[in-house]
């Protein structure tokens, strides 16, 4: 069966978003409608910091950025490991809730 996920990690951007200079932007995520609530986003969320440690050794915190009134997105993100930092940035499209996972030695 096809589990198709999309993800996009930016270095650059990210400083909007996190006063952390060692932090990582993950920019796009999206899943198959038709694979939606089979727990592959929350899988491929959880096993991000992995990737991340090992992709790029110098980076410890992943943030992301969720429309405010995206509740599914932020329960979903929440239930990975990712915290709302209480920072808010204003778009155009509205106001984004700003996120971040640790990336841990420990991972």
């Amino acid at each position: 069966m096809k589990q198709w996920r999309k993800y996009s990690l930016h270095e650059q951007g990210v400083r909007r978003f996190s006063d952390n200079p060692a932090a990582i932007l993950l920019r796009t995520f999206s899943t198959d409608y038709h694979q939606l609530g089979k727990r592959y986003g929350k899988g491929a969320l959880r096993r991000l910091p992995a990737f991340v440690q090992r992709v790029f050794s110098h980076i410890d915190e992943i943030v992301l950025a969720v429309n405010v009134g995206n509740t599914l997105a932020r329960r979903l993100y929440e239930k990975a490991g990712y915290r709302d930092t209480g920072r808010r940035v204003m778009e155009r499209k509205g106001m984004l809730v700003i996120m971040s996972c640790p990336v841990s030695v420990d991972v």
